[in-house]
């Protein structure tokens, strides 16, 4: 990877996200395919493992070039959009021909939809094992997943902005204060507090 070689003679944190798409999307995809109709977490744990896997293999390849110290895996965000609109969104995401659509939209009515907290469980278990996998390989791992919750456990309003949960992802404006905090206290660390959610 000729960019991880170039960034590492700057000897500068690199920040890594990924795994909201595998939670989100590329999980209901398989289970469509696959015409598993029903929620099962066994079988997503099974898909996370696969999934943590891969990431894990392409996190090898970069320890070489840009060293440990200065790899930050961080965990996937909560879930963002309402129930009433993810099918809807899920749907515009993978627009393609008018048969493949008309197609998709059919098995979304067979397939179960796991509601917004459901959803929002699901990442919180992805971000386990990822934090696993940190671990297992000496990395740090940023938590900016549960700083971004509300008191009822699913992502606090404040953070969908204008769009009001209609989007799959965070507001910018809103959530831009509490993730560069995140960011500035894993590069470094704040002396006077325990909780950075750096592990």
């Amino acid at each position: 990877m000729p960019w991880a070689g170039a960034t590492a003679q700057f000897d500068i944190p690199v920040f890594l996200k990924f795994g909201g798409i595998d939670c989100e999307f590329l999980w209901m995809s398989r289970r469509i395919r696959d015409r598993r109709d029903k929620v099962s977490l066994a079988e997503f744990d099974q898909f996370v493992g696969e999934s943590i896997g891969r990431y894990g293999q392409f996190l090898d390849r970069l320890i070489a070039p840009l060293g440990r110290a200065n790899l930050r895996v961080c965990s996937v965000f909560p879930s963002v959009m309402r129930d009433d609109c993810w099918v809807d969104g899920y749907l515009d995401a993978h627009r393609g021909s008018p048969e493949n659509n008309n197609a998709l939209a059919e098995a979304l009515k067979r397939v179960d939809v796991p509601d917004l907290r459901t959803r929002t469980e699901l990442r919180r278990r992805y971000n386990r094992s990822l934090r696993a996998l940190c671990r297992e390989k000496d990395l740090k791992f940023i938590d900016d997943f549960n700083p971004l919750l509300g008191a009822d456990g699913i992502l606090d309003s404040r953070y969908l902005g204008a769009h009001g949960g209609r989007d799959f992802h965070l507001d910018i404006a809103t959530s831009e204060a509490v993730l560069t905090k995140i960011i500035q206290s894993s590069i470094t660390p704040p002396s006077n507090s325990a909780d950075t959610g750096i592990t």
